[in-house]
């Protein structure tokens, strides 16, 4: 973990009236499997050696809740908009939206006290309504995003080379309302008064505690991803100048700058693991990109190309190890429905080796997402980009000579595979199907911004496929899980027949998959039977 680095002599007093401040903090999770009380002890066992005097200050409970208008035009602007209710009352809060370096976040925060049910587009005079007025027209409304309830234990932290500093210190002790509710703990750091020498020594110590993981996200982008809201703040570029007459090697440029933008928008998400769809997001990006390299290869620098795609060969491993296990413990509410009473307690040991199996790939993904092979990665596709960019002939064959050609191959070779599947077809080769269909499908996706939306039924019926291969295929993984955990692991009759029962269901669930499979597929070669003429429209 790198440490935060003073960036200048000081921090002025922080004013925690109606007013605008300058906010500069440092956050920490505390990792998942550790007791965040204990985790807090040695902390401040570590502030207390290295010299600094921490001094409680009480616990509150809090409740932020997040808002904003329909078209999220407040996270547009790069501003969050929080009411927080707590035993001082009620407060709105506008902060600015922007990722930790470091751990650090160095961001402006407007706040102002509110009487309670203050509409929130009709605040009295202060600075929050002062800035409101120049983010929103005078009709806009906002609605309720997300909640975070919050137990906080604050602290004051001192230290005798710095008598005038002062960093605020808390334990929160959150949970994010959502549909599946998201917890974490993490400590919050913030320079109150003094050096910012001051909060570099509070940071140095908390690198010594291997319990503690630098954030990379704010509470409100956290609530962003659990609330199921889009992350990207403005539209995707649209690609206006693509068309069939546009070069290859311009649309390959543009689909890749997007999984690029993918890969880094997630990263953070993956990086601090709280919600799986950080993991799943970023892999589905790096998956994607490598596809693209190989449609597009004979358009790409060979040298670029080659030193990018092993690079993304090993990220998107080190991400699908955390993804299964996602999958495999998302299955768990189910297995508790399936199985009688008497049985579920079997489970409790399978979800601690789930969990256990999952820190470690957690820790593996960390450490290459804190190493040099990532950002290397990183200035590696860019330079794969620029150079294809710089170096593309201005004649260089045109969408219209090629997409036909490289969706076709791929569209044959899924249309053989299919047409040979029946009822007796082993799973290897529904999953090298779905494999094939995914690549088709990420084909033809990387077309489409030349083609516009005809090709939208070919890529419908082909999301229908993938999912329901997907369906089977996790089945099919969960239940090979389940016999070696058996084997291997439960003890006594009663947890043998009650992952006997498991394994049976999940082979219940691979055959419907493959009873549907024959209505799924007759729709994808109706959608795509005429699929090549469209390409060469």
């Amino acid at each position: 973990m790198r440490v935060f680095r003073a960036p200048g002599p000081s921090h002025p007093p922080a004013d925690h009236g109606a007013s605008a401040v300058h906010e500069l903090e440092a956050k920490f999770l505390t990792v998942e499997g550790e007791a965040p009380d204990a985790v807090l002890r040695r902390f401040q066992e570590t502030l207390a050696w290295a010299g600094f005097r921490v001094e409680p200050e009480g616990r509150r409970d809090i409740v932020d809740t997040y808002f904003d208008t329909p078209d999220q035009r407040l996270r547009g602007a790069g501003w969050s908009y929080r009411r927080r209710q707590d035993d001082a009352g009620c407060r709105v809060a506008l902060k600015e939206i922007n990722r930790a370096r470091h751990a650090v976040f160095d961001r402006q925060e407007v706040e102002q006290p509110v009487p309670d049910g203050t509409a929130l587009t009709r605040l009295p005079p202060g600075p929050v309504q002062e800035r409101l007025s120049n983010l929103l027209p005078p009709e806009a409304q906002v609605a309720p995003l997300f909640a975070v309830r919050n137990r906080r234990a604050a602290y004051r932290l001192s230290h005798p080379d710095h008598p005038r500093g002062l960093v605020e210190m808390a334990l929160d002790q959150a949970c994010i309302d959502a549909d599946t509710p998201v917890a974490f703990s993490e400590v919050e750091l913030e320079l109150a008064q003094g050096p910012h020498e001051l909060l570099a020594g509070v940071l140095a110590a908390a690198e010594l505690e291997p319990a503690l993981l630098a954030a990379r996200l704010s509470k409100y982008e956290r609530g962003l991803i659990a609330a199921g809201c889009p992350l990207e703040r403005k539209p995707r570029p649209a690609g206006a100048h693509l068309n069939p007459s546009a070069r290859w090697v311009e649309l390959a440029v543009f689909q890749l700058r997007i999984q690029l933008a993918r890969i880094k928008l997630f990263e953070p998400y993956a990086w601090e693991g709280l919600h799986p769809e950080g993991v799943h997001q970023m892999r589905v990006a790096t998956r994607r990109a490598r596809a693209l390299l190989g449609t597009f290869a004979a358009s790409l620098p060979e040298a670029e190309r080659q030193a990018v795609e092993p690079r993304l060969t090993w990220l998107a491993g080190r991400l699908g190890a955390v993804r299964d296990l996602d999958v495999h413990l998302a299955h768990l509410a189910d297995y508790r429905e399936a199985l009688a009473a008497h049985h579920v307690a079997a489970l409790d040991g399978y979800e601690n080796h789930l969990r256990t199996l999952r820190r470690q790939a957690r820790r593996r993904l960390v450490e290459a997402l804190d190493g040099r092979a990532y950002p290397e990665l990183l200035d590696g596709f860019r330079g794969l980009l620029d150079a294809a960019a710089r170096q593309a002939p201005a004649d260089g064959p045109k969408v219209a000579a090629l997409a036909g050609p490289a969706v076709e191959e791929m569209l044959e070779r899924v249309l053989s595979r299919g047409r040979a599947i029946d009822d007796d077809a082993p799973a290897k080769r529904l999953h090298r199907l779905r494999i094939d269909v995914k690549r088709l499908r990420y084909q033809l996706e990387a077309v489409t911004a030349a083609y516009g939306r005809t090709l939208d039924p070919a890529l419908d019926a082909l999301k229908r496929l993938q999912d329901q291969l997907g369906l089977h295929q996790d089945a099919d993984v969960a239940r090979a899980h389940l016999a070696h955990y058996r084997k291997a692991f439960a003890e006594g009759k009663r947890a043998r027949k009650a992952f006997k029962h498991l394994i049976e269901f999940e082979q219940r669930r691979a055959r419907r998959q493959r009873k549907r499979f024959r209505r799924t597929w007759a729709r994808f070669e109706k959608a795509t039977a005429d699929l090549p003429a469209r390409l060469k429209a």
